[in-house]
């Protein structure tokens, strides 16, 4: 019998990897010696976000953890009746049964609630309104869709209508006097830790059907203020970002005069500047609403019916027939 061969592990080289926050290529090693030992490349551009990012799964397998290692649950899988036979020996398989899953929740008062409320429109508001106009400017800059170049200047000022109003939106995200304002949820939170974490306490509870066991396990604490500080260095890095957003929106867009700082804003107002501070805004108002709210969060996915295939297939056709 030919066994195949295995490869080694230890390749030469890098292999380009995109990052799913800002869109921009960056190297990761070939060999799987180094992935081992260092972890899967992540982007330089966004090492702070990413660092948010992980508290925050950090954080959710913390539960897992708790969850998987509950004894009433432990006791509650029935072994399969069909069993798995291999080569050699045996082997048992079990399931968890079948549970009622309810919620008990303390602590949560109409200021709390309020609060949730606010942020869940905040995240809507993110994934319904901007990030369809964020996959218009990806079909421009990052796909290059090919039906843009059929409409002589039309696509010019498209761009720049989109660029504007997310330039516009992501101003009153970053710095206003939005309620939806950044700098607004984050004082809240800071100042209301209490009523939000401490007196606030969230149970999952699970009826297993055939056993009748009932379990009760609590959202651990979420540590707020290692957060925070995390929330505050992904911000000292964008600042320049943020200013050249800032720039563009008082003086060129919202209104008709000069850049303040033209050296920076011109620098820093690029395409995947735009993407990097939106999905951060995503992981962050994510990040708040999970943590307050784990019993109510889920995650957001929207088709925003943008048919850029669709387009280029017209396009195609149009030319084909065109230089025909």
């Amino acid at each position: 019998m030919a066994y195949p061969k295995i490869q080694t592990t230890n390749k030469q080289g890098t292999h380009k990897k995109k990052c799913e926050i800002c869109g921009l290529f960056f190297d990761e090693s070939n060999s799987l010696d180094v992935l081992l030992v260092t972890g899967p490349a992540q982007c330089p551009f966004c090492n702070e976000i990413i660092d948010l990012e992980s508290n925050l799964k950090d954080h959710w397998r913390q539960f897992m953890s708790i969850e998987a290692n509950d004894p009433i649950e432990q006791r509650n899988y029935i072994k399969d009746a069909e069993e798995y036979k291999p080569l050699i020996g045996d082997v048992e398989s079990y399931t968890l049964d079948k549970f009622e899953k309810t919620f008990e929740i303390i602590g949560r008062t109409k200021r709390v609630k309020a609060f949730i409320e606010l942020l869940e429109k905040a995240r809507k508001y993110l994934y319904e309104t901007i990030h369809p106009q964020i996959q218009i400017l990806e079909s421009f800059y990052e796909r290059k869709d090919r039906f843009w170049l059929d409409g002589g200047n039309l696509c010019y000022y498209i761009k720049n209508a989109v660029v504007e109003s997310v330039v516009i939106k992501l101003k009153e995200y970053l710095n206003s006097n939005s309620s939806f304002s950044l700098p607004k949820i984050r004082n809240i939170v800071r100042n209301d830790k209490k009523y939000l974490f401490d007196s606030h306490k969230i149970y999952i509870i699970k009826k297993f059907q055939k056993s009748g066991d009932i379990s009760k396990i609590k959202f651990p604490h979420f540590e707020i203020e290692k957060y925070l500080v995390k929330l505050d260095a992904v911000l000292d890095s964008y600042s320049n970002i943020i200013n050249a957003i800032q720039d563009y929106r008082n003086n060129m867009f919202a209104h008709i005069n000069v850049l303040n700082d033209p050296n920076n804003s011109e620098k820093e107002l690029t395409f995947h500047n735009i993407k990097r501070i939106f999905n951060s805004l995503r992981i962050i108002y994510d990040g708040f609403y999970y943590s307050i709210a784990p019993d109510l969060y889920s995650t957001l996915i929207y088709d925003h019916n943008l048919y850029f295939d669709y387009l280029n297939g017209i396009s195609m056709f149009y030319n084909n027939q065109h230089h025909k």
